[in-house]
């Protein structure tokens, strides 16, 4: 009976040793995924949320060393460093993708990472700014491939240790991807307690075998009860009951230090993820704060934009403030390509029988552009003085933009400007490093270009622009542009160029002002078949229908008149045609003394006497001729060309 009782409580032992075994196994292990589990979440927590406290712009420029001392790359890099520390991160960098396909260090948030260890590094350099990642995981590379925020399974192992690493392939707002960011964690710690655990673990049991041998009962009992205390420790921290109190054995042996191993490593994870909580709850907070007030500042941007989107709309020539008159007529069109833009147009009276006509484009596009337009503007209107030509504006203009930008090459303005006088017909005008315009003579006889670039505005002090001038004819047509018309790109990249537009133009010519420039804006549309705008888009045509000149009248004296008053009186007429003042003068002198009240008498008299240049005597008998005849609308017409001379 003792060999038996011997051999069941032997039996018994080595049962409760295998259950226990087995079960302290069991328990370790659910722990020790537990465990790594959390530092994957973690790891994908901060993954997922510290690029959007990140600037990608300092990034991408953080692959060039010289990009180091710039004050943004130097907060971030002080931000990176802090979020490593504290998430206890051995490794927080961002790698850069080149044209080659490799992917190049712009940041790294570990000062002590052993850059002398890489042979083509520069251990000078903290962050080695630029340099190719030799050594990038191949599961990285999948990953970037992927997209997707990815915790390894698997451990990295080099000779600096073993370590867990996250990749994050981080996209822009189209999608794209930019940068990749990684993270390691060094595991090395968590694999030594694991293995002591489990050493520990197998140690106790070894010696228990041992011991039980010659006292079962006793050392059974003080083996088992330990045994099961730490399957329900580990039991209460699979369910992250961080909080459990671990009792120690008062005997200092194996199971003591592992139940203090336990106790330790519970009361780390306790803190960390306290700590790790209230980080993101303050980061969340932070986080909102920010976004509200970024929400706030749009909403006080817009409705900046769309106060400036009105005032620079108001400022721009409109069908409902052309200048009325019978000698020339207008048409225009303006398409921004953001709220406000950097193209612009005007119409300048310099004179009360001479205009100017404006088109300009600044360097750029919104805000920024629209106030650079407003300066030149107000400088085109202040030196568009009577009788100026427009290469000395154009030199005025270009000095006070240098004063004002301090002719920085980033700031500049292209434009046209010419000038109708309305008496001549002359048209003078001066090309500053604008598209030349577009002429079309007699409604489209002939299409020519006006006018070789000079230098931009704003941009080259001392520089002095001349002036070129023709003579427009009855039915010619002006065209100023900016490039958004002939750079317009269809989705097959296609420009509209020059080529379409003088097309257009030659097939249309017959068209009024208004129909003109607004079929040309939209047969670039019709082009562009969807494909959004790169530029702003600014038209402005002038159609001159003749000079500014009185009534002559060329019919006949009423019958009762003389035949020889009547012969002379169309003698008179000829040499006026013919521009022959001088002779004209002594004939419509005799008929005036015969005839000094009738209206096509007084009417040719007056023209041939402002055509000398004698505005005082030509007003002189036109009033007296208006005191019999006060409703005589070619009377009052020469009359007020008359009063503008004086």
């Amino acid at each position: 009976m003792h060999s038996i009782k011997s051999k069941l409580l032997l039996y018994l032992l080595l049962l409760g040793i295998l259950a226990a075994l087995i079960s302290g196994g069991v328990q370790v292990y659910q722990f020790q995924q537990h465990v790594l589990n959390k530092i994957k979440d973690e790891l994908t927590q901060v993954m997922t949320h510290l690029p959007s406290a990140l600037d990608p712009a300092v990034i991408l420029n953080g692959v060039n060393p010289d990009f180091s001392e710039n004050e943004n790359f130097k907060k971030t890099m002080k931000f990176l460093r802090s979020t490593a520390k504290t998430m206890k991160l051995t490794y927080l960098y961002t790698l850069v993708p080149n044209e080659k396909g490799e992917f190049v260090f712009s940041l790294d948030a570990n000062d002590n990472f052993p850059w002398d260890e890489f042979a083509n590094l520069d251990p000078s350099d903290p962050n080695a700014q630029g340099t190719v990642y030799q050594e990038i995981p191949k599961k990285a590379l999948d990953i970037w491939e992927k997209g997707e925020i990815t915790v390894l399974d698997e451990f990295y192992t080099d000779h600096w240790g073993t370590f867990l690493s996250a990749f994050h392939p981080v996209k822009d707002a189209n999608g794209q991807k930019i940068y990749l960011l990684g993270a390691d964690i060094q595991v090395d710690d968590f694999l030594a307690r694991i293995f002591e655990a489990w050493l520990g673990f197998f140690v106790a049991l070894i010696i228990s075998i041992l011991i039980s041998t010659l006292l079962a009962f006793s050392i059974s009992t003080q083996l088992s009860r330990p045994i099961i205390q730490l399957k329900d420790v580990a039991l209460r921290l699979a369910e992250k009951d961080f909080n459990v109190d671990i009792p120690l054995p008062k005997e200092k042996n194996e199971l003591y230090q592992l139940s203090l191993a336990y106790q330790t490593m519970a009361r780390e994870i306790q803190n960390y993820t306290t700590h790790l909580e209230e980080l993101v709850e303050e980061r969340t907070q932070k986080l909102k704060k920010a976004n509200q007030e970024l929400k706030l500042r749009q909403e006080e941007m817009e409705r900046d934009l769309r106060l400036a989107q009105r005032i620079q709309h108001n400022i721009l020539p409109s069908e409902k403030n052309y200048p009325q008159r019978n000698e020339i007529e207008f048409g225009s069109v303006y398409q921004s390509l953001a709220a406000v833009g950097g193209d612009f147009f005007d119409i300048i009276r310099r004179g009360k029988n001479q205009y100017g006509l404006l088109i300009a484009d600044v360097s750029g596009h919104g805000v920024q552009a629209a106030l650079i337009t407003t300066m030149a503007k107000v400088s085109f209107n202040a030196n568009s003085g009577y009788n100026v030509p427009p290469g000395e504006i154009c030199t005025k203009v270009n000095h006070d933009l240098i004063q004002l930008l301090g002719g920085e090459p980033t700031h500049f303005v292209t434009a046209y400007f010419g000038s109708i006088d309305l008496e001549t017909g002359e048209f003078s005008y001066t090309n500053a490093g604008h598209h030349p315009a577009v002429l079309i003579r007699e409604y489209g006889k002939e299409i020519l270009r006006l006018g070789n670039p000079s230098p931009f505005l704003g941009m080259f002090p001392n520089t002095t622009f001349s002036s070129e001038s023709l003579h427009l004819k009855p039915g010619d047509t002006i065209i100023l542009f900016t490039d958004g018309i002939i750079e317009a790109m269809n989705p097959n990249k296609e420009l509209y160029d020059e080529e379409r537009l003088i097309a257009f133009l030659s097939k249309n010519a017959q068209l009024d002002s208004k129909n003109l420039v607004e079929g040309l804006l939209e047969d670039v549309k019709q082009f562009c078949n969807g494909q959004p705008p790169n530029d702003d888009r600014a038209v402005l045509l002038m159609r001159f229908l003749g000079e500014h000149r009185m009534v002559v009248e060329t019919r006949n004296l009423p019958r009762e008149e003389s035949t020889l008053l009547k012969e002379k009186f169309q003698e008179a007429i000829s040499l006026v045609k013919d521009k022959h003042f001088h002779r004209a003068l002594p004939i419509f002198e005799e008929i005036y003394s015969v005839m000094p009240t009738n209206p096509k008498v007084v009417n040719n008299y007056a023209v041939v006497l402002c055509k000398l240049k004698e505005f005082k005597k030509a007003y002189e008998i036109l009033q007296k001729a208006l005191h019999e005849n006060s409703d005589n609308t070619e009377l009052l017409s020469t009359l007020n060309y008359v009063k503008e001379r004086l």
